[in-house]
């Protein structure tokens, strides 16, 4: 258990290598396309490491930089003053994982199944809007199957000041978004967030996402999963963001969704964060 623990450490700290070598090669790509490429960060780890414990996993004589068992072999041998930081940062990230992503789904979960709820002809007409958007962009914006998807997807306010939207279930999607949210956006802005929403399903969908989060769990204790997967989930919203930015044709009405849902959600301090993000932001465009 130990071998296969150090090898799937070693093949994520790998993939993790490769796909920053092909950023950096590539320079500027869509989000969509870097996404797909975190995707396979995340599941190749598995893969390689069920191919080992299989002994399925054999490279050709002489490429031992390849040979990933052997690295794996040579951390469990090595003194205690080698294997014991590593151990210690492998269940540094394993608390980390359970702190992170797997508490706050559990409290989500729970929030989702205790909140009242209740619809809205506001909601509605929203949702109807961005649906003929998503049929109008047609072949643009995903294949038939998931177009099919958005034309079922329900919407739904949740009671509660909490500043957020999601999308969940995949046969029978639902938008929820929070009252606090709704009530703090016009119209325009409030089509970009579900807009947003229904992006999901055209990108990846909720089974997708929780296949990919299963294969993370898997890795709960790999630094290089945690980074990659943190990865993944901000290059899914960037490409659902530029899908929602498409389809709706108002980049700027999303664009004021998300600071003005930023801005409620945060305190003083946060609107200080959220301006020196935005010099940052302005900074890096000026220079590229």
């Amino acid at each position: 258990m130990l071998e296969l623990l150090a090898a799937n450490t070693t093949h994520g700290l790998v993939a993790m290598c490769w796909l920053l070598l092909v950023r950096r090669l590539a320079g500027p790509m869509p989000p969509s396309s870097w996404m797909r490429l975190l995707e396979l960060g995340v599941a190749l780890p598995v893969l390689a490491t069920l191919l080992q414990a299989i002994d399925a996993l054999t490279p050709p004589v002489g490429m031992l930089v390849l040979r990933i068992e052997q690295w794996s072999a040579t951390m469990i041998t090595s003194s205690a003053t080698v294997w014991v930081p590593a151990l210690t940062l492998l269940v540094g990230t394993t608390l980390l994982f359970v702190a992170q992503e797997l508490v706050p789904r559990l409290i989500d979960m729970r929030y989702r199944t205790s909140a009242g709820q209740k619809g809205t002809p506001r909601l509605q007409a929203s949702l109807d809007r961005v649906k003929a958007a998503y049929a109008a962009c047609g072949a643009a914006a995903g294949n038939r199957r998931q177009l099919a998807h958005v034309a079922r997807t329900r919407v739904r306010v949740i009671d509660s000041e909490r500043r957020q939207a999601e999308l969940s279930g995949s046969s029978a999607p639902l938008v929820s978004v929070s009252r606090g949210l709704a009530d703090a956006l016009d119209d325009e802005a409030l089509d970009a967030v579900i807009a947003h929403e229904l992006a999901h399903l055209v990108v990846g969908g909720r089974a997708r996402l929780w296949t990919l989060w299963s294969l993370r769990l898997l890795q709960a204790s790999s630094p290089a999963a945690l980074v990659t997967f943190r990865s993944l989930i901000e290059a899914r919203e960037a490409a659902c963001d530029a899908l929602a930015a498409r389809v709706t044709q108002k980049p700027l009405a999303l664009a004021a969704a998300l600071l003005e849902a930023h801005r409620l959600a945060v305190g003083r301090e946060g609107e200080s964060r959220l301006a020196r993000a935005q010099r940052r932001v302005l900074r890096r465009a000026e220079l590229a």
